[in-house]
């Protein structure tokens, strides 16, 4: 019965450890704004939008300085929205 007793207090410590941290991690990233969050887990990043989408590519170009946007529709390709020219 002890054992199990020691089992069930490491788990709870643990669990209340684990909480702990991750509650002091949110509570830092909320205070940077999402590109200094992503900037410091994942240091200059490369962004690719697959399909054309206006209003994600105008969020993503203010965010962001390295992304790349494809699209199916022919009107689309090699045109310039918001700085960013559309592939194929």
């Amino acid at each position: 019965m002890d054992y199990l007793m020691e089992l069930r207090e490491r788990w709870w410590s643990r669990t209340i450890k684990n909480c702990l941290e991750n509650r002091e991690i949110v509570v830092k990233a909320r205070a940077l704004t999402p590109k200094e969050a992503i900037g410091i887990l994942y240091g200059d990043v490369k962004v690719c939008l697959i399909g054309f989408q206006p209003a994600i590519l105008y969020g993503l170009s203010r965010k962001f300085n390295n992304i790349r946007t494809t699209d199916m529709n022919e009107k689309n390709i090699n045109k310039n929205y918001y700085g960013i020219i559309i592939e194929s």
